[in-house]
C-alpha cells in the first residue's frame, strides 16, 4: 500500500515538474488518473488597468455632466464651496476644476441635457 502512495506522489512530482517547465501550462491529475493539461490561469496587469480606466472615464463623465448640467458659474462656486471643507473636500475640489476638455464637453452637451 505504501509503494502504490509512493509512485502516487512521485507521478505528482513529475507533473509538477512538468508544469513548472511548461510555463504557460498548467497540468493536473483528473479523477481517473488522467493528465490534464490546461492553459495556466493568469490575473493579467490588462484587467486592472482596464478597470482603473473606466473608473477614471466615468468619473470624467460624471464631472462633464455636471458641469453640462449646473453650468459653469454654479459649477465653480459649488467647487469653491468643497474647498473650504474637510481634506476630503478639498482633494474632491481640485478634482472637480474646470479644465478646458470639460468646458468644451460640456458646452457641446448643454443642449441635449436642456430638453431632458
Amino acid at each position: 500500500m505504501t509503494q502504490s502512495f509512493r509512485e502516487f506522489d512521485d507521478r505528482v512530482r513529475r507533473i509538477e515538474n512538468k508544469s513548472r517547465r511548461a510555463g504557460g501550462m498548467r497540468f493536473t491529475v483528473d479523477d481517473y488518473g488522467n493528465v490534464r493539461r490546461r492553459g495556466a490561469r493568469r490575473f493579467g496587469l490588462w484587467r486592472l488597468t482596464r478597470g482603473l480606466l473606466v473608473l477614471v472615464a466615468a468619473i470624467y463623465l460624471f464631472k462633464v455632466i455636471g458641469f453640462s448640467f449646473l453650468g459653469a458659474a454654479e459649477f465653480e462656486r459649488r467647487a469653491e464651496v468643497l474647498s473650504e471643507g474637510a481634506g476630503w473636500e478639498r482633494t474632491l475640489s481640485r478634482l472637480m476644476q474646470v479644465d478646458p476638455l470639460t468646458q468644451e464637453l460640456g458646452t457641446r452637451l448643454r443642449p441635449y441635457i436642456k430638453h431632458l
